[in-house]
């Protein structure tokens, strides 16, 4: 499996900032909230999941550098709970 930088760089942030790490390396989508989506099911990176939502690699590097991610921007799937 590649390695994922938008994870990692989630690593860091929370290490540097002492918040607990909730993000997943993977989501499917398959929460039943989201049955009708497109994806629905597709298993994606949270790097794939990131540049899906902000449009750009930059966006979403930035984002997973300087946020503390605690859910699914693809499905709204809450990591924290």
């Amino acid at each position: 499996m590649a390695e994922d930088i938008h994870y990692e760089n989630q690593e860091i942030y929370c290490r540097e900032n002492k918040v607990p790490l909730f993000a997943y390396t993977h989501c499917s989508h398959s929460y039943p909230w989201n049955r009708e989506r497109d994806n629905y099911g597709v298993r994606q990176s949270l790097g794939e999941i990131l540049v899906d939502r902000y449009g750009s690699e930059e966006e979403a590097f930035k984002t997973s550098s300087s946020t503390h991610i605690t859910g699914c921007s693809g499905c709204g799937r809450s990591w924290c709970d």
